[in-house]
């Protein structure tokens, strides 16, 4: 199920996804914060979120590697 959008069950898997998150070690330092990522029906601050500790995974578990072919000079590479 999407994070995306209104529904009950939407906020529910925004509510997983923060928890998931929150399992592997980050800790959202108010819960006027973590409110506003259950709240945002776009999900774009959950995006954000999930975007930074993804990036910061790969850079503590140097893990950055370019792929060598061609197609991801174009349509990129998401590192998880």
């Amino acid at each position: 199920m999407s994070y995306k959008g209104k529904a009950p069950a939407h906020r529910r898997a925004r509510r997983e996804l923060v928890g998931w998150v929150e399992t592997l070690g980050v800790s959202f330092d108010t819960n006027r914060l973590r409110s506003r990522l259950l709240a945002d029906t776009e999900g774009d601050a959950l995006d954000a979120v999930l975007a930074a500790f993804a990036a910061w995974r790969v850079v503590r578990d140097n893990r950055l590697v370019v792929p060598e072919s061609e197609r991801y000079r174009l349509e990129g590479y998401v590192y998880v």
